[in-house]
């Protein structure tokens, strides 16, 4: 019978690999299936957030991710339904915004010769830059200066740590 239920070891595997080795029926039969289905997927999302760990540290590309885990930003996007509004959301977290920083490496450009083409200053187009300082989006930063002044740790924050706070909050 072992080979003709296959979701049966799938499922063996499966618990094995969130730490639930030897967790027989007896001891679940004492929960309720909330219960279970809760501590299932606690255990499951703590898995993936220490594979998403190691891959942020892996990959210079995961620069942003790195950042947001360093202040245990929680992805707040996911609760977005329009999946257009939540793909433009996840972009700068997930390295592939339309930033010079991006696009100039997929065309094979040295990191500082990705200068922002939307103003003068010379800059890498950055999330920094394009949250912090590109001038031609002078108006809507003073817009969202006015409500990030309302958030903890603003005030306190260096400008490498406040285009972090704007992902967490803002985006």
């Amino acid at each position: 019978m072992r080979g003709k239920v296959k979701w049966i070891e799938n499922l063996k595997q499966s618990l094995e690999e969130v730490g639930w080795m030897g967790v027989g029926m007896e001891e679940l039969g004492r929960l309720s299936n909330g219960e279970v289905v809760q501590m299932l997927g606690d255990c499951v999302w703590r898995a993936v957030k220490e594979s998403w760990a190691v891959q942020a540290e892996q990959h210079s590309k995961l620069k942003v991710v790195k950042e947001l885990r360093k202040i245990h930003c929680e992805a707040t996007c996911i609760d977005v339904e329009s999946k257009k509004i939540r793909r433009m959301l996840t972009k700068p977290r997930g390295g592939t915004a339309e930033l010079r920083v991006e696009t100039g490496r997929w065309s094979g450009l040295q990191r500082e010769e990705r200068i922002c083409k939307q103003c003068a200053l010379g800059e890498v187009e950055n999330e920094a830059h394009f949250a912090l300082r590109c001038e031609a989006l002078s108006e809507e930063r003073r817009n969202l200066l006015r409500h990030m002044e309302l958030v903890d740790g603003w005030q306190d924050g260096e400008e490498g740590a406040k285009w972090v706070i704007i992902l967490q909050h803002v985006l």
